[in-house]
């Protein structure tokens, strides 16, 4: 998924659609914003190293954030009906 897919599939969740869901005490609109933002960054890792060690850690990185990112989205729409 690229940054473009992200910002789509964020929509999906944004607006009043996921205002007050909590997990764990914490807003899930919060979550999936900062999930969203790891996802980046780890992007923007991967494109910055030439490392193998590196490239491989971030590929790591963008599975996992990725992964957490999903979930959240998915949780958010369980959660609002």
């Amino acid at each position: 998924m690229n940054t473009e897919e992200v910002g789509r599939a964020r929509e999906d969740v944004s607006g009043d659609v996921a205002v007050g869901v909590r997990v764990a005490g914490q807003d899930i609109s919060r979550l999936i914003e900062e999930a969203k933002k790891e996802w980046i960054r780890a992007q923007a890792l991967f494109e910055n190293v030439s490392d193998p060690e590196m490239v491989d850690h971030a590929i790591h990185l963008i599975m996992t954030a990725e992964k957490k990112y999903t979930y959240l989205l998915r949780l958010a729409k369980v959660e609002t009906g």
